[in-house]
This record gives C-alpha cells, structure tokens and sequence, in this order.
C-alpha cells in the first residue's frame, strides 16, 4: 500500500510541476508581464525546491519535463531559443539606431515599383 500511495503522490506532483511550467511559458509567450513572469518563475523555483528536499522526484525528469514542455510551446529547444535570441539581441544592438532619430515623416520614403 505505500508503494502505490508514494506513486500517486509522485504523480501528483510532477502533474503539477508540468501544469507550472506551462503556466510560466505560457506567460512569455502570450506577452505576459515580467512582474508575473517573475511571479510564475518564483513559484515554480519553490516547488522544485521542494521537490529536491523531498527526494520523490529527480531532478534529471524535472529537466526533461522542462525541455520536452519547451518544446511544444515555443517549437524549438531551450539552447536554440536561447542562440536564436541572443542573434538577435546582438543584431539589434549592431544596427545603426541614429537614422531613427529623425521623425517618420521626415525620412526618405521607399520607392514603390
């Protein structure tokens, strides 16, 4: 009886943890404020940790639920979410912001074919 009473309380809680990360991903990605990103980011900081004290769950499946939940929200792994964002944090901090601080209305308009 304790065997199956600790597999539901590990269901319990990694059920949980998924529907936290998902909640956090869904933050970001439906523009969510950072204050409630960093709310949800908490939160979710919390239960791992008591997750770890816990020793129910290791930690190599909460990183695998993690990466395989980014995975379906964003379609793309962590590490190439985070390439892909650093290129363009890098791309944006590379263009010449100086042609922007003339109004629109006074920059050269594109010709039209």
């Amino acid at each position: 009886m304790q065997f199956r009473t600790e597999y539901q309380l590990k269901s319990k809680l990694l059920n949980r943890f998924e529907a936290l990360v998902r909640e956090l991903y869904d933050t970001r990605d439906t523009g969510g404020t950072s204050e409630e990103w960093s709310r949800r980011d908490n939160h979710l900081s919390g239960f791992i940790d008591a997750i770890a004290v816990s020793e129910l769950i290791e930690m190599d499946v909460l990183q695998a639920t993690i990466d395989r939940i980014h995975l379906e929200i964003f379609g793309e792994s962590r590490v190439e979410r985070r390439q892909r964002m650093q290129k363009l944090r890098q791309s944006a901090a590379e263009m010449d912001w100086k042609r922007l601080d003339t109004p629109a209305f006074e920059r050269k308009k594109p010709r039209r074919r």
